[in-house]
């Protein structure tokens, strides 16, 4: 059951409402006024800035030693990739010298008029058969070493610049002469060997460019090339 109030005056309805209670408005006399406080930047530290240079000084200093330490390391690794490579392409060509002593040997133990040239070839392409299988397999063992040691990124980087400097070299060299390609049409041609010129109806009546003179056989010797008509 609600309970009835009376109020009888203004008083008694603030206390009712408990209008005290409320937080009091801001004063409008009164604004909020932000307080900013001025910074002044600080001057450098002139030592300290000295310091931090010779600090990163000293880190490119170490870096430098440690690259070209790594460098030489990884040159010697070149070296030696370079000396499998060569072993290599050695057991190859061995590989292939017996190979081919051993089919002439097969052929000659077949085809001997002697019994006694058939049993040495037979022998010789025994002794050529094993020392194919031999190169073969040291071959296969030096490709094998080569490859891991190209697998290295420092071998790789060294094997980049050397192509590189190859590279222009070879441009430099050939920098300077053009190849056949780039000659005039009367130069190319007039590299090839002189033709005799057999007169009207001869073929060579086609060679307009030839800048030779042709020895004809009907006009006479040193019919120039530039009196000649194409057939």
């Amino acid at each position: 059951m609600s309970q009835r109030i009376v109020v009888k005056s203004f008083t008694d309805l603030a206390l009712v409402l408990k209008l005290e209670d409320l937080p009091a408005e801001p004063s409008a006399e009164a604004p909020a006024t932000a307080t900013v406080t001025a910074t002044q930047d600080e001057p450098p530290d002139l030592a300290q800035l000295l310091a931090d240079l010779e600090a990163a000084g000293a880190t490119l200093a170490e870096m430098t030693r440690c690259d070209e330490a790594r460098r030489v390391q990884a040159r010697r690794d070149l070296d030696a990739y370079d000396a499998v490579a060569a072993s290599q392409r050695e057991a190859e060509q061995a590989r292939d010298r017996a190979q081919q002593v051993r089919e002439q040997a097969e052929a000659l133990a077949q085809t001997g008029f002697t019994e006694e040239v058939q049993t040495t070839a037979a022998r010789i392409e025994e002794t050529a058969r094993r020392a194919e299988t031999t190169a073969t397999a040291m071959a296969e063992q030096r490709r094998l070493e080569a490859e891991r040691l190209a697998d290295q990124p420092d071998i790789q980087r060294l094997l980049a610049e050397r192509r590189q400097h190859e590279e222009a070299e070879q441009a430099r060299r050939g920098g300077g002469r053009a190849g056949p390609a780039a000659w005039p049409r009367r130069q190319r041609l007039g590299a090839a060997p002189r033709r005799a010129c057999r007169g009207p109806g001869c073929p060579l009546t086609r060679c307009l460019d030839a800048p030779t003179t042709l020895t004809c056989k009907t006009y006479g010797v040193g019919s120039p090339s530039g009196s000649l008509r194409r057939g």
